[in-house]
């Protein structure tokens, strides 16, 4: 569950970073 969270917060990092 945990990894899933990190995994999650790490996709929607990557998902900021090719919006900008």
């Amino acid at each position: 569950m945990f990894i899933y969270f990190k995994v999650k917060k790490y996709t929607n990092e990557i998902l900021i970073s090719l919006y900008y």
